[in-house]
């Protein structure tokens, strides 16, 4: 295959990974009431293994050659990957093996144990688990299948773009999660060479977003790993990148970062006005269209790519916006809407401080005595001085009531005890706009 997937290698990897992934459908989003066109959904979350990443897999594994399909293939992967590798190679008849370092999610690694691949752990760290892939490759014959980085796996995402255009040719932007590349890359090569005119926009997080930095770099850049509620969408592009990097440059028309704050929002929307439940890199195009970065000029489609999300994630949304409503009725007439989030990970902070730690006002007033607050920005907690926070929050706009400095309230007890707790506190509560 030449570097750059053509369509027609497009169409050949639609037929090959025919039987392993399904089309998936394309629907009308909740969005489209607030624009004047079509907002749509591709839904790769109703993928075997939940995320587009089975397209990929499976035609890099069904174009090697017999000798390599006998060796069988290896990838290192804590999550979405692995388990579309696991998967094609089992619908395939082709042994897989998949290395994992100790610290992965004991749930990722049950799912791919499920698929019967073989599991390799081999250290507690990442490098280790790469560095058994390139022991197996060297020592085994086993064909490494990468995560986007690839011809066949490029081609594979692309055929994305195919379902699209055949049900939607009216389409004029497609909105897609970037981190690698591979699914822009690949869905860009279809998009626009059977329709040149279409809009490409990959969304991404902020924090980290290492092909946001190779691109304004110019060549493939490290960057450090920040958390981010975007964790499928972590780690670099590679320094040795051959593909990805180049082609977004040459195909991807805009590129939008977004705020964990702004992506938070958009998984609400996913949640609350979409019913599905999905990973958090799903929810991209719904941020940015929430937060005015991205306004249809035509039909519309985000890919809603995978639905393999921690549910006690999915719990902290659900947590943080009835917190949200509260917030909203505690701060009706004041001009400015009240935050409080879950306490539920504050316990540690507050051990520190506070006897027995327990969820209560006598252990939030108990803190802030010791002259730290604690407070949660969803998916974050903070431990600061009043005096950090107040300044930092007035940096940011916010507005404290009463005459104390301010004080954030992260309360896991029930709605009349929260709204009891902040009426009662004689130094005012934390107000953000």
């Amino acid at each position: 295959m030449p570097e750059t997937p053509s369509i027609e290698d497009i169409i050949e990897a639609r037929d090959a990974i025919a039987g392993i992934a399904v089309r998936t459908p394309l629907v009308l989003s909740a969005l489209s009431g607030c624009t004047p066109d079509d907002v749509l959904l591709k839904l790769e979350t109703l993928q075997p293994v939940g995320s587009f990443k089975l397209r990929g897999a499976a035609f890099a594994i069904s174009r090697l050659d017999d000798a390599q399909k006998r060796a069988g293939v290896v990838c290192f992967s804590t999550g979405n990957h692995g388990r579309a590798v696991a998967y094609a190679a089992r619908a395939q008849g082709i042994r897989a093996t998949i290395c994992l370092p100790s610290l992965a999610s004991p749930v990722k690694r049950a799912a791919i144990e499920a698929l019967a691949a073989d599991i390799r752990v081999p250290g507690a760290t990442q490098d280790e688990a790469e560095r058994e892939v390139e022991r197996l490759v060297r020592e085994e014959g086993m064909t490494d299948i990468p995560p986007f980085d690839h011809p066949d796996v490029i081609a594979g995402q692309g055929t994305i773009a195919l379902e699209l255009l055949e049900d939607r040719p009216d389409l004029e932007t497609i909105v897609v999660p970037l981190s690698g590349g591979g699914l822009l890359c690949g869905i860009a090569i279809a998009a626009k060479a059977l329709k040149p005119s279409i809009r490409i926009v990959g969304v991404t997080m902020a924090r980290g977003a290492a092909m946001v930095a190779s691109l304004e770099a110019g060549k493939p850049v490290d960057v450090p790993e920040l958390p981010t509620l975007c964790d499928a969408l972590v780690g670099g592009i590679g320094l040795g990148n051959r593909y990805t990097l180049r082609l977004c440059q040459e195909y991807m028309d805009e590129v939008i970062t977004l705020s964990e704050q702004e992506i938070y929002r958009g998984m609400t929307s996913l949640l609350f006005d979409e019913r599905l439940i999905a990973e958090p890199s799903s929810a991209l195009g719904h941020a940015a269209m929430i937060a005015g970065r991205l306004k249809p000029t035509g039909p519309t489609a985000l890919i809603i790519s995978g639905k393999n999300v921690d549910m006690q994630l999915i719990r902290r949304v659900i947590n943080a916006m009835v917190n949200d409503l509260v917030a909203e009725f505690l701060g009706t007439g004041l001009g400015c809407g009240l935050w409080f989030a879950s306490g539920r990970r504050l316990g540690a902070m507050w051990d520190r401080f506070v006897s027995g730690g327990t969820h209560s006002l006598r252990a939030l007033l108990a803190l802030y005595a010791t002259g730290y607050v604690a407070f949660s920005l969803f998916p974050y907690d903070f431990l600061v001085s009043a005096s950090e926070l107040t300044a930092k929050m007035a940096a940011e706009g916010a507005i404290a009531l009463g005459p104390a400095t301010g004080c954030g309230a992260s309360l896991s007890c029930g709605t009349k005890l929260l709204a009891e707790a902040v009426l009662a506190m004689p130094f005012g509560a934390l107000l953000v706009i």
